[in-house]
């Protein structure tokens, strides 16, 4: 019986060593190079995330400057100082033109009023999606709000100040229409030769700012307040959780990092979390999310 030498066995269990030493060799670069990549990738991510939370304060600060100039301008006017002083039919009919005025120069001013101390309407402009025009409403459908919560706020607030409502949907006869309306309330407190003269207050059609705010080239953005309900979500179904009462809020979704995401940050710095990152927007006390 012949008998081979095991010279094979010994080149086989050569080339065998040599190539899984070559493939641990290759294994490290490649985890090297993988993780190089993963940091070049956060650190990029942070980047974009970071303007991204710039653009998006830039967004809410220019429409919420915008909404605050309708707000001034009517309150400051000398129509509705006259209109407060004399009390008279000539000074009501000037003041409702102009609040008709500036409601018609934006479809998304839902309602227009002046309230005055008691919190009673004395002029309301309202405009409905499927009007074509705003509508002065008449002295006999004006209504007392005394009791609603943003005359009792909105009147607290100092001179020359703008107080803001939650963003919410509107709601008809104590029921949400559909379909939904997100809305914003911005008021300001009216003195007259230094005294306490009422408010005016515009109620504000947000569904097109929300639209464009959601938007991102690189990040879905969610929209949420200060006890982590979803306001905007670009899973629809998650939106409006506190009012429509999903269930579903940012608790479920990031247990383990609400608590950061709902911190008091004053500074409005961006909270980094891997890929997900949050920093707040403090007008109305909601945050902004990019995920």
């Amino acid at each position: 019986m012949a008998l081979l030498t095991p010279k094979v066995s010994y080149r086989f269990y050569f080339i065998f060593l040599f190539l899984a030493f070559g493939i641990v060799i290759a294994l490290l670069t490649s985890l090297i190079n993988y993780n190089f990549d993963v940091q070049n990738i956060e650190l990029e991510l942070d980047k974009k995330a970071d303007i991204e939370r710039i653009r998006k304060y830039e967004e809410l600060s220019q429409f919420t400057e915008r909404l605050e100039r309708y707000v001034a301008s009517l309150r400051n006017s000398s129509a509705l100082q006259d209109y407060i002083r004399h009390q008279d039919e000539a000074s009501m009919n000037t003041t409702q033109q102009l609040f008709y005025t500036i409601s018609s120069t934006n479809p998304a001013l839902m309602q227009v009023r002046f309230l005055d101390t008691h919190g009673m309407e004395k002029i309301r402009i309202d405009w409905d999606t499927a009007q074509q025009w705003p509508e002065i409403i008449q002295p006999k459908d004006l209504q007392d709000k005394s009791q609603r919560y943003y005359f009792k706020e909105a009147s607290q607030a100092p001179a020359n100040s703008f107080w803001y409502s939650r963003l919410d949907l509107n709601a008809e006869h104590k029921k949400i229409e559909i379909p939904y309306k997100p809305v914003l309330r911005v008021a300001s407190p009216v003195y007259v030769d230094q005294q306490f003269a009422g408010i005016v207050i515009i109620n504000v059609h947000a569904k097109s700012f929300l639209e464009r705010f959601k938007q991102s080239p690189f990040f879905n953005v969610i929209l949420v307040d200060h006890d982590g309900h979803y306001l905007m979500h670009f899973k629809n179904k998650f939106s409006w959780s506190r009012y429509l009462n999903t269930g579903h809020t940012l608790a479920d979704d990031y247990p383990d990092r609400i608590a950061t995401i709902l911190s008091d940050n004053q500074q409005q710095d961006l909270i980094s979390m891997k890929t997900l990152y949050a920093a707040p927007l403090n007008v109305t006390s909601p945050k902004v999310l990019v995920k």
